[in-house]
């Protein structure tokens, strides 16, 4: 079969990187065709900015919370329901709460917890809502954590500094 028809793909994934290690990655994950049905955003007296969650929203913010109960091994650090778009930065190989000891979940992986949460949310509020891709980001230290949780608190404000 000759493929040279076919669009090559970016790879958007490290080659040979393991996705279930024990790391931290920052994830962006984008509605279909980038439609704005997840959230709205307007701003307070104050300038704050504020995140109004739609019914869809809501179903989605239920579905990042179950994360850590779902899967042990994770830690939910920081998320944001965009209008479009959500941003989260987990976890995996957390220690557990007794002995310090490391739990070991052998098959989750980024991509498995991905594809739960798109599959969940798209179940429960009977809609297909997401992008068949997604954006990952491997966090190497606790400044660059620190940077990327401060990036997705303030992308609300940010989104409302860019339509106005």
């Amino acid at each position: 079969m000759d493929n040279t028809n076919y669009p090559h793909r970016k790879r958007i994934r490290l080659p040979n990187f393991d996705y279930s290690s024990h790391s931290i990655y920052y994830l962006t994950v984008c509605t279909k065709d980038r439609q704005p049905f997840l959230s709205s955003i307007s701003q307070s007296s104050d300038g704050e900015a504020i995140v109004h969650l739609t019914p869809q929203g809501i179903v989605v913010d239920q579905v990042i919370r179950r994360i850590p109960e779902v899967y042990k091994s994770v830690a939910l650090t920081s998320y944001m329901i965009m209008p479009d778009h959500i941003h989260l930065t987990i976890g995996i190989g957390v220690q557990g709460e007794s002995e310090g000891e490391c739990i070991e979940e052998k098959s989750i992986s980024i991509p498995t917890i991905i594809k739960s949460l798109k599959r969940v949310s798209n179940k429960e509020t009977g809609k297909d809502l997401w992008q068949d891709r997604y954006h990952d980001h491997v966090i190497r230290s606790m400044e660059e954590l620190f940077t990327k949780i401060q990036y997705v608190e303030t992308n609300p404000l940010r989104y409302l500094l860019r339509t106005e």
